[in-house]
């Protein structure tokens, strides 16, 4: 029985086992099938994020309005909030800290990467930036170096950080200005005290066009300095944890951002309607329409990013100083159409090869020593089945050999033996009875002798 029970018990164990592999196998083709995964699943409750916006509610952000207005987010399964610009911590901060999972930034966050924030820029909506300095007309300023000793708006922190590099680019330091370091009003724009005020092309120039006011635009770009514009960036963090949710997000923006640049009309409704913006129609419109030649989206894909070119534009902050190495740029662009990792894959294969291999291995072990084992049980039964066979036999052996022990009543005449019954049987005859021995009648040589004797007597008494 002991046997028995060692083999169902193997039995049992070998199983397990072989559940465990099926376990194990059904895990890593789940894996695989969610690292092939490019899409968030629509089912269940809709995942929340929030965009920090640079600034407040206007046309800027018109794509990511429309991908929320016409359910793109809601597609990709997620719930989208916005966060205008407050002022204090900058936009790659509020994302680093993890007030907010995406943002809008410009340059700043190239920057920010290479003094090692692990920020990630996802795509580039601007192709060139519209940060540029307005003068007016009649202050005769036109050219950078023309501001030398001039008063001017301009912000020292790193979202300006064109501009820092348009003046360096043609000599001038921030040294060599007045800085008035703050954010522009709509009156600084008419401030005759203010000789150069830092603006947004899309946003403070109709200021000037309305009110019929001549001004002269300073764009780095016409300086050798061409840097992207607004972009969508993320962190690491977000990116190594959900990276399925960062390309879905990503991809909606993109559809959204398609999506305003075909109905600007539409999304300029949407924006007083349902966020509020303190702008006038007509500036929203006039918003739009310098937008779409920033964004350039008869030219190029929206959201294009060139890795090559921000190389370049990180030359630029290393020789005019801004920083020091440009290492940190690998990992800084993100890449929508990065390959499978296949080495994730065959990895996962590899470990599902190993679980066959060595489940094949315990099987093959488990059906050798189980078969051993019954053997060597079949073998067991049949050596007990003959010990107790043989112990019968002597069981009854023994029983007859008890018979004929004790006092035996005998006759001391004719030898007689009485049995238990009263009954007087010959010797030989209660022996065979009552054992195994059997009796064959001849003569001992004294009663041959005697035989003899008798025989020669009756003989010579018949002469």
């Amino acid at each position: 029985m002991k046997g028995i029970h060692i083999l169902f018990s193997s039995f049992s164990h070998g199983r397990w086992l072989l559940l465990r592999a099926v376990r194990v196998g059904f895990a890593l083709w789940c894996l695989t099938s969610c690292a092939m995964a490019d899409v968030t699943s629509r089912d269940g409750p809709l995942t929340p994020v929030v965009l920090q916006l640079k600034w407040k509610h206007q046309f800027q952000f018109a794509g990511y309005y429309a991908a929320k207005a016409k359910g793109y987010y809601r597609d990709a399964g997620l719930e989208v909030s916005f966060q205008e610009w407050k002022g204090g911590k900058s936009v790659v901060s509020e994302v680093l800290d993890g007030r907010a999972q995406y943002g809008i930034s410009n340059t700043e966050a190239l920057y920010q990467r290479l003094y090692g924030e692990p920020v990630v820029v996802l795509a580039a909506i601007f192709q060139h930036s519209p940060l540029v300095l307005v003068t007016r007309a009649d202050s005769g300023i036109s050219h950078p170096q023309e501001l030398k000793g001039k008063r001017v708006i301009l912000t020292r922190k790193k979202r300006d950080v064109e501009l820092h590099a348009m003046l360096i680019n043609e000599g001038i330091g921030l040294s060599d200005l007045v800085i008035v370091d703050e954010n522009s009003s709509k009156e600084d724009y008419f401030d005759p005290t203010l000789d150069a005020v830092s603006a947004y092309l899309t946003n403070e120039p109709y200021y000037l066009i309305q009110a019929g006011k001549s001004f002269r635009v300073i764009r780095p770009v016409n300086y050798g300095v061409d840097f992207y514009g607004d972009c969508l960036i993320t962190s690491e963090h977000e990116i190594k944890e959900h990276p399925r949710r960062v390309a879905a997000f990503r991809d909606a923006s993109l559809k959204g951002w398609t999506y305003a640049m075909e109905h600007p009309e539409e999304i300029v409704d949407l924006i007083i309607s349902d966020y509020g913006s303190g702008k006038t129609r007509g500036h929203l419109l006039y918003e739009a329409k310098v937008t779409r030649n920033l964004i350039l989206p008869h030219l190029v894909e929206i959201g294009l990013m060139n890795p090559g070119r921000w190389e370049r534009i990180a030359e630029v902050f290393k020789s005019h100083g801004l920083v020091k190495e440009t290492k940190g740029l690998k990992g800084f662009v993100y890449d929508p159409d990065k390959p499978f990792n296949y080495g994730f894959l065959i990895n996962s294969l590899k470990a599902l090869i190993v679980t066959v291999v060595l489940f094949g291995v315990v099987t093959f072990t488990l059906t050798f020593f189980n078969r051993r084992l019954k053997r060597e049980v079949r073998v067991r039964k049949q050596a007990e089945e003959e010990k107790a066979e043989l112990i019968d036999e002597l069981q009854g052996v023994l029983s007859e050999m008890k018979l004929l022990s004790g006092m035996l009543p005998i006759c001391a005449s004719c030898k007689k033996i009485r049995d238990d019954k009263g009954y007087w049987s010959q010797l030989e005859t209660y022996i065979s009875e009552h054992s195994s021995a059997r009796f064959s009648h001849g003569f001992c040589p004294e009663c041959e002798e005697k035989a003899m004797e008798r025989l020669d007597d009756e003989g010579n008494d018949d002469q």
